[in-house]
């Protein structure tokens, strides 16, 4: 005779099995303070990396002082919100002096849970307007143009665009001087950041009075996801199925735009990107809240990138921000260009013996949040990048943290 188990014993049973699977943090996946652990438990998507807090210190020849890492580190964190994670990469030239990682990118509740490691991605928002600029400045450079050129010969031919659409510069959306504001914000992305809602910005026009005044939206960088694959028609490297199509629609805008910022940007500097968050699986990083409530994550970009949407590790983001400063992603000609023009560099710190340039992201989605940062000081060839997946205390901006972790720093 079968015997038969208690409903509830069954539904015990699952439960445990439930518990389990989502309890089951990879192994090994855990930060090695010593540099010889590895990741072999987490989707093939996460390459091996180890950590590179090398002896030799960065030093100022000038003034004698040495950058002293953990202090570095220890002032990043006085200023986090220890619910989450925190990601942290210093280079000097090509050198990786710093790649670490502390906190957690899935808390305790999130199926699977799991640490965060320096090979994480992460969304980095904003940054992205960075590597945007620098593949639209060489695109245009590359062809013998530059950021005084008009966009209109670049606009879908489809597009019913008056003449003062047309007449905008390269540098007047790319130092967000447009006059594109006034039927868009830094909201609800998905219509105002989408192909049709960029179509209807662009075919309005803008105010023309204006233009030439600072207005930071997103949607003039959203549009170089459209303008991009027409800047790519014009050079020996455009893919033939791009060069056949007889005008730019959503979906080669999505294709080309990806595969443009990877040919012309990432590769360069062997950096890794996603715009999709479906692509890191269960590994994907979550947001947290100031109290570490989960988030669902940062989601699908490839319908509104430009402005936002990489997803990125800190050590790839100081990678190519190190890149476009020494002449591996751009020419000094073009780097020059955007850094004087304020074109894909929107701050400027004061920082010891020198400033930052560079740009921040910020991500929040209800009370969730995730803030980015890439700067290079531009005398001492130094690249910081730094990502958290929660807020700060007292909301201090991720700018100000690392301006002054890096001041006191030097010893």
């Amino acid at each position: 005779m079968k015997s038969i188990k208690h409903p509830l014993f069954i539904i015990c049973l699952l439960l445990l099995i439930s518990v389990a699977a989502c309890k089951k943090t990879p192994a090994g996946c855990e930060y090695d303070d010593n540099g010889t652990g590895s990741w072999d438990g987490w989707p093939a998507y996460i390459k091996f990396c180890t950590s590179t807090d090398f002896e030799t210190p960065i030093t100022d020849v000038t003034s004698g002082k040495t950058f002293n890492h953990d202090k570095f580190i220890a002032a990043l964190n006085d200023s986090l919100l220890n619910v989450g994670g925190v990601q942290y990469a210093v280079l000097q030239g090509g050198f990786v002096y710093l790649n670490s990682a502390t906190g957690v990118a899935r808390a305790e509740g999130a199926c699977p849970e799991g640490a965060l490691t320096p090979c994480n991605k992460m969304n980095i928002a904003s940054c992205t307007k960075l590597m945007t600029a620098a593949c639209v400045m060489k695109m245009l450079y590359d062809q013998g143009l530059d950021e005084d050129d008009t966009i209109g010969p670049f606009l879908p031919v489809h597009w019913s665009c008056p003449a003062t659409m047309r007449a905008l510069r390269f540098q007047d959306l790319l130092r967000h001087r447009s006059g594109l504001h006034q039927f868009t914000s830094n909201t609800n992305f998905d219509v105002t950041l989408g192909y049709n809602g960029l179509q209807t910005l662009a075919q309005t026009g803008p105010n023309t009075d204006s233009i030439g005044l600072s207005r930071y939206r997103n949607a003039n960088y959203a549009l170089m996801r459209i303008i991009i694959p027409a800047l790519w028609k014009n050079l020996p490297s455009c893919p033939g199925a791009l060069q056949a199509a007889d005008t730019i629609t959503d979906a080669i805008s999505q294709q080309y735009y990806d595969e443009a910022i990877r040919q012309f940007v990432l590769n360069p500097v062997g950096a890794e990107g996603e715009l999709d968050a479906a692509a890191m699986g269960d590994f994907e990083t979550l947001y947290y809240t100031t109290s570490g409530a989960n988030s669902s994550g940062a989601g699908n970009w490839k319908n509104k990138a430009g402005g936002g949407g990489w997803n990125m590790t800190a050590l790839d983001m100081a990678k190519v921000i190190n890149g476009i400063y020494n002449n591996v992603i751009v020419s000094t000609t073009v780097r020059d260009a955007m850094l004087n023009n304020g074109i894909g560099f929107w701050n400027n710190l004061t920082v010891t013996d020198g400033s930052f340039r560079g740009h921040g992201g910020d991500i929040t989605t209800g009370s969730s949040e995730m803030h980015s940062l890439m700067v290079h000081h531009t005398t001492q060839n130094i690249s910081i990048a730094v990502n958290i997946n929660t807020g700060t205390i007292n909301g201090l901006g991720l700018y100000n943290i690392v301006q002054n972790a890096y001041n006191q720093a030097w010893e």
